[in-house]
Parts: structure tokens; C-alpha cells; sequence
């Protein structure tokens, strides 16, 4: 009985000998085993990140079909010999400028197996964006009717006031539409520019003003960037569209040009304005050469239609939908139109009924995410910068 007692007490101390020792083995094994994939898996990510930029790099000047035979050729020849045989897979994004490498494979274990585990497997990815010289062409369509000569705050329009009543005896700060002779032979714009010391600044003159920073910022990417190129348009409507400049890179003539619209007036007539940015625009095109340049629709107004019929309301949706169906993005600033100003009455008579609908469908002309609205004339110039640097961001691809 003894004799059978110590047999027993030998056998299991032999298999937990034996248990124990599979263990260590399992252990310190593993540990081979999961460095080796380690070592696997940091050479399919240097492949994969080599294959990543030659295909962007491909992609400057050549198809994804001429990309993808160089992504498998690099991805290929930088794998280490007992890699050879794992997969490797591309995506070409041409809408994002974007080609990415996913390379993945399995390590047969030494000693995991005696726990099962046959294989491991690892998935490495790398991304480079393509660098591609652009060209990009911005089209400005600036309202510039009555309804953007009300002054920048309250102390400028109490000058503003001032300036009218002295001209014609009827004070003005809100719209100021009227500009028949019956009035004054002069716009409220005019009347303006002529009160000297007691001249106030308007919401224009707060545009212009950030234009003017706007072209610079913009022309000066192209003394930063190796791989994009912008030029500007200009244009002005009232109750008339009137082209400014076309495809310029002259700041100074810029800048000059939208101060020389000749249509400002009492009306606001987005018919003839948009049909006309879409008649100069021509085209869409693919960026590619200075002949065939990326068009961008950029329309600052504060939204309010007022045409010559005395028709009141929102932007006409039918011309905004056709720049965009031409494959224009059309990115609007809009300038908040101000309630109730009005000591008359015309605000609440004319633009009240639809004052709400003014934002959304001004959000509905732009195309998506590029809609931007200044609450008041302060904002202009930090919203024009916004909208400007994010259109140039969404163009300009630099390699990472």
C-alpha cells in the first residue's frame, strides 16, 4: 500500500514536473515568439510607409493604376525574404489627396503552438498625401447695394444720421434704399464719402477692408506654396452685375476694383448677380495646369433680395444650385442683415416676414460646411480669413 502511495505521489510530481516545465516553456518561448512578430510587424511598417510615399509620389504625375504597380513593387522589394508572401493592399483617394498602404501577414510560432496558439498575425498602415501642383481661381461677387451702407456700429451710424439729415433732411442708419432724385440725387454711399471729418464707416467699407487682408493672405500662399497657385476675380452687384477684375494676382488693382463698382443703388437683385458670376466663371476644371483652374464661387451679402419690382425676399436657390451643379464650390460670407433698425417702418414691412428664412437659405446656397456668418461688421474680417483659409486648406496638399 505504501509502495502504491509513493508510485502515486512519483507520477503526479512527474506531471507537474512536466506541467510546470511546459509552462516556463509556453513563458520564455512566447516571448521569442512575440518578438519575432514585433520584428516582423516593424518591417511591413517601414515597407508599407516606403510603398505609401512612392505611390503619392507617383500619383503627382502619373494614374492610381501607375500608382498602385509602384505601391506593390516598393511595398515588395523592402520586405525582408521570409515576408514575401504577405498581402498587401492600397487605396487611392484622388477626392482627399490620399494614398494609403495596409500591409498584413501571420508568424508561424516555435512555441506558442503548445499552447494552441499556431500563428499570430500582424496589419501595419501608412499614409501619404499626394503632392500635386494646383491652380485655383476665386471668384468674389460682392453685394453692393444700399443695404451694406448701413454703418459698422452704433457711434457710426449716429454719424451717419448726422450726414443725411443735413443732406436731405431725412436721417438715415437702417437700409436707406431710397435714392431717387425725390430723396437725393446721391446714395446714401455718396452722401457719405462727401461728410469729410464726420464721415462714418460703413459695413462696405468694413468688407472692403477685409478684402484687402483677405488678397493678401491669399496671393501670399503663392510665394509660400511649391504647389499651388491662386489668382483673384472680382465682381459687384446691385440692381445690375458688373465684372471687376478676371484671374489676377495684382493686389493693388484688387483691391482698387471692388471700390470702383458703379452699380450700387437701392436694389438687391440676385437673379442677374448670380447668372452673371456664372457666366464669367465659364467652366469647371480639375486644377491641373494654369489653363485649367479649380473655380471657387466666394458671395458676401447679408441675404436680403430687394429687385427692382419691389419683390422682397431670400437668395434665388435655383441660380445657387446651378453654379453647384456646374461643379462650383460656392462658399458664402454672409453679413447679418440688422433688426428693426428702422425708424420708418420698412424693415417690418419688407424684410420682417422672412427675416428668419435669411440664414438658412444663405446656408443652403453654400455648399457644404462653407457657409459663414459675421453677426456683426467686426466679424467680417475674421470670417472672410476663415472662409478663404479653408477653402486654400482643402486644396493644398502637402506631403507628410
Amino acid at each position: 500500500m505504501l509502495k502504491r502511495f509513493l508510485f502515486d505521489r512519483r507520477g503526479n510530481f512527474a506531471v507537474m514536473a512536466a506541467g510546470v516545465l511546459i509552462m516556463l516553456a509556453i513563458a520564455i518561448g512566447g516571448a521569442v515568439d512575440v518578438s519575432m512578430l514585433s520584428r516582423d510587424a516593424s518591417a511591413a511598417q517601414a515597407a508599407a510607409d516606403a510603398a505609401a510615399l512612392a505611390g503619392a509620389k507617383r500619383m503627382e504625375t502619373g494614374t492610381a493604376s501607375d500608382a498602385t504597380a509602384m505601391i506593390n513593387s516598393v511595398a515588395t522589394a523592402n520586405l525582408p525574404d521570409d515576408l514575401k508572401s504577405a498581402t498587401i493592399a492600397s487605396a487611392i483617394d484622388t477626392a482627399n489627396g490620399l494614398v494609403s498602404v495596409t500591409i498584413s501577414g501571420s508568424y508561424k510560432t516555435a512555441f506558442l503552438s503548445l499552447a494552441h496558439t499556431d500563428a499570430l498575425t500582424y496589419s501595419r498602415q501608412s499614409q501619404s498625401t499626394i503632392k500635386r501642383n494646383g491652380y485655383m481661381d476665386f471668384y468674389f461677387l460682392l453685394d453692393v447695394s444700399e443695404s451694406m451702407n448701413i454703418a459698422a456700429d452704433a457711434t457710426e451710424r449716429a454719424k451717419l444720421q448726422a450726414t443725411t439729415k443735413a443732406a436731405n433732411n431725412r436721417p438715415c442708419a437702417f437700409a436707406c434704399h431710397e435714392v431717387e432724385p425725390y430723396w437725393s440725387p446721391k446714395s446714401v454711399y455718396q452722401m457719405n464719402q462727401e461728410a469729410g471729418a464726420n464721415k462714418a464707416k460703413l459695413r462696405i467699407d468694413v468688407l472692403q477692408d477685409a478684402f484687402d487682408t483677405t488678397v493678401d493672405n491669399l496671393l501670399a500662399v503663392n510665394a509660400k506654396s511649391d504647389n499651388l497657385t491662386i489668382r483673384i476675380s472680382t465682381a459687384g452687384f446691385s440692381s445690375a452685375f458688373e465684372k471687376g477684375l478676371t484671374a489676377s494676382t495684382n493686389a493693388v488693382e484688387l483691391k482698387k476694383s471692388i471700390r470702383n463698382f458703379t452699380v450700387a443703388n437701392g436694389h438687391t437683385t440676385y437673379t442677374l448677380a448670380l447668372q452673371g458670376l456664372s457666366d464669367m466663371m465659364g467652366g469647371q476644371a480639375d486644377g491641373s495646369a494654369q489653363t485649367k483652374p479649380e473655380k471657387v464661387a466666394v458671395i458676401i451679402t447679408d441675404g436680403v433680395k430687394d429687385e427692382p419690382s419691389w419683390t422682397f425676399g431670400t437668395i434665388n436657390q435655383g441660380y445657387c444650385t446651378a453654379l453647384k451643379d456646374k461643379g462650383f464650390k460656392v462658399a458664402v460670407l454672409e453679413i447679418k442683415y440688422i433688426y428693426d433698425l428702422d425708424y420708418q417702418g420698412y424693415f417690418l414691412s419688407r424684410v420682417a416676414p422672412f427675416y428668419t428664412s435669411i440664414t438658412p437659405q444663405l446656408d443652403a446656397c453654400a455648399s457644404p460646411g462653407l457657409h459663414y456668418l459675421a453677426t456683426d461688421s467686426k466679424q467680417a474680417s475674421e470670417k472672410l480669413s476663415s472662409l478663404a483659409n479653408d477653402l486654400v486648406r482643402q486644396n493644398l496638399r502637402v506631403e507628410k
